[in-house]
């Protein structure tokens, strides 16, 4: 199964086909900043619970991406609203939700 990518106003946000973010793909979205490595690496420096809950993907065959599933992403989202408060950083509310079980749909007859 392919990764999705979603657009929000000119920004693309990749997900992995079970529906996990790319966490600087929504930092980049949300924050409306060119520099979201940067705003990544400081919330990583604040908590560093946020290295434990990211889980590598490679959308391409020479890039791996540290993404994270609706709940972790909660967790990023509160620091990263902090941190654009505390520095005065526009920014925009994107908000994901958990994928749908896919074993859930599968015929129990089987």
């Amino acid at each position: 199964m392919k990764h999705v990518t979603m657009n929000l106003d000119g920004d693309h946000i990749m997900f992995t086909p079970d529906g996990k973010v790319a966490v600087i793909d929504a930092i980049k979205a949300l924050s409306a900043k060119d520099d979201a490595e940067q705003i990544w690496e400081t919330l990583k420096k604040q908590c560093p619970k946020f290295r434990e809950i990211c889980q590598s993907y490679r959308f391409k065959e020479d890039e791996s991406d540290c993404v994270v599933d609706g709940e972790a992403w909660q967790m990023i989202e509160d620091a990263l609203l902090d941190y654009i408060a505390r520095c005065r950083v526009p920014y925009r509310t994107l908000t994901f939700k958990e994928p749908l079980k896919t074993e859930l749909l599968k015929d129990k007859s089987e």
